[in-house]
Parts: structure tokens; sequence; C-alpha cells
């Protein structure tokens, strides 16, 4: 019964690449995954370790750019796939906290990416514990100093997390400055442990 009702679902809304969009196989067509560069395990301040599934350019970053700016919401559910795949990798932790937009960005576009990346993990996901302290610039456009000085501070979390270890999760991660901010909060609040697990990695900016 199940395996007809996915071949129904799959006549009605057949799969496609994030890419290109090239029907037949998700997440990437065999062209574009050809031409996709694997990302691995990076440092990063505050962090106990941090990895991120693909290198930015290319298939991976026209992926994110439909689903990010494109507003192509359900491309989510491939793309958190291949993050929970490499989440293993990791080591275990007690709770998943996607990085939070700022009030004025989320209402631009109308969803968190990185909360959207989530959804299905198979861990504990708490969407509203870490957030947005003051609001910021966006990042685009600013150089790794600026970046760093634009966060600090910047986030907040509702609670304790004595003892825990958290994820924190974003969709690409370039200097590591929203993620290291996010942590120096989540050790504020207490957690023993923090990783980082990003979608892409891109290049730093000096």
């Amino acid at each position: 019964m199940l395996q007809l009702a996915r071949a129904v679902v799959d006549f009605l809304f057949p799969p496609s690449c994030v890419a290109c969009a090239e029907l037949g196989r998700e997440p990437f067509c065999a062209l574009c995954e050809d031409a996709l560069l694997p990302a691995g395990a990076f440092a990063l301040t505050g962090l106990e370790e941090a990895r991120a599934v693909l290198q930015y350019g290319g298939p991976a970053a026209l992926a994110l750019f439909r689903f990010k700016y494109g507003r192509e919401v359900a491309l989510a559910r491939p793309l958190g796939r291949m993050l929970a795949e490499v989440a293993p990798l990791l080591p275990r932790v007690d709770v998943v906290l996607p990085i939070p937009l700022a009030r004025s960005r989320l209402v631009e576009r109308g969803f968190n990416q990185a909360r959207e990346l989530v959804r299905g993990f198979p861990a504990r996901v708490e969407p509203h514990r870490l957030r947005r302290a003051r609001p910021t610039r966006s990042q685009a456009g600013l150089r790794g100093a600026e970046r760093r000085a634009n966060v600090a501070g910047a986030f907040s979390v509702q609670g304790r997390l004595a003892g825990q270890r958290v994820l924190l999760v974003d969709d690409v991660v370039t200097t590591g400055a929203t993620m290291s901010a996010a942590a120096a909060a989540v050790r504020a609040a207490g957690a023993r442990e923090v990783h980082g697990l990003a979608l892409l990695h891109a290049d730093s900016v000096l």
C-alpha cells in the first residue's frame, strides 16, 4: 500500500532536480550531481565541530537560490534530507536549534530557511529557543571583521541549556560569524557542547 501511495505521488508530482528542475531525479540530476563539490568538517570559534554537506557554487548555489530567494519552500524537504544524512557524522546531540532570522527578514521572506531544513530531523528540534536579541544587517556584502561585529551579541536563548549538547543548523556558512555568535549565546545558557551543521560552506570573506 505504501509503495502504491508513493507511486501515485511520484506520478502526480514527479521528482525533479533541486538545481535545474530536470524531471526524474532528486535531489540532483546526474549532470548536476557530477558538478557538486562535497564539503566536510571545518573549525569555527566556539564550536566543538562544524560540518557542511556541499561547497557553495554551481548546482548547489542554484538550489539554495531557488529555495531561499525563489521562495520554493518545497525544496526544503530534499535539501533537509541531505542535511539529515550528514548529521550522524557529528557527535550525538540533545537538541537541534536552527539559526533564527531577524524579524524584518522573516516578514519579508515569509519563512526561516534553517527552520524549514530541519523539519523531519530525527532529533529534538526546538525552533524558538534561539532568538535574535537585536536587529542586524544582512551579512551579504560584509567582510569578515564586519560580519563578526554585525552579529556580536545578536542572539539570546530562552531558558537554560544546562549540560546539553546542542546542534546549530543554518543554510550556509561563510566566515562562520553568525554561527559562532549563536554558539556564544548557547554556551552562556549552559550548553556543554556546541556543534554546527550547514547545507553549504562558502569560501571565507577576509
